[in-house]
């Protein structure tokens, strides 16, 4: 026969079955599950700015080869945790991402958790100096990019007269050829 039976406990125990004078006994032992949590930015964050978060993990059970996954398919190993954990990534797209977190206890279950984030675009102004342009002489372009706190790498210039610039900063210089007509130009910057 088959005979079943409910165990509900929170330490080691023995469970004994007999049947026709047959007995058997297994011990049953009791580990603690891993806690883990992850969270993120309160507000919305701009490509490339700084996102913060925090990984949190209990103190009742070690874990090792945590994971952080940022939802714009990149990760990061944070090895073994206990404890607080902070880390800052910078995203490179607009849209509402989920952040996964997973970490390994010493029987190998993994445990995961999540939260979302939202990432928003940025936006730029371009404005010369001076505002009148004159064919041959220097002008020079300001990107101000918002928020203040996105990391730009580079600014591609296009001048609206046919050529290009890169800078690292959000300022160029360009000089405009006599051959350039008369008019308005249409200059754009990409950060």
């Amino acid at each position: 026969g088959v005979a079943t039976t409910t165990l509900t406990t929170t330490s080691a125990a023995d469970i004994t079955a007999s049947v026709n004078g047959i007995t058997g006994k297994v011990s049953v032992g009791v580990s603690a599950k891993a806690t883990i949590s992850v969270s993120g930015p309160t507000s919305t964050v701009s490509v490339s700015s700084p996102a913060a978060f925090s990984v949190v993990v209990g103190s009742t059970v070690s874990v090792s080869n945590v994971i952080i996954n940022y939802g714009d398919g990149s990760s990061k190993a944070l090895g073994a945790l206990s404890g607080t954990q902070s880390v800052t990534h910078y995203y490179s797209q607009a849209g509402i991402l989920d952040v996964s977190v997973s970490a390994t206890d010493p029987d190998g279950v993994v445990t995961t958790a999540a939260t979302q984030v939202a990432i928003t675009g940025l936006s730029m102004t371009v404005s010369a100096s001076p505002t009148t342009i004159t064919r041959g002489a220097s002008v020079t372009y300001t990107a101000v990019v918002s928020p203040s706190t996105a990391s730009i790498d580079h600014y591609v210039w296009d001048f609206g007269d046919g050529t290009n610039g890169t800078s690292v900063g959000g300022t160029i210089s360009h000089v405009y050829a006599a051959t350039v007509p008369s008019g308005a130009i249409n200059v754009a910057a990409r950060a």
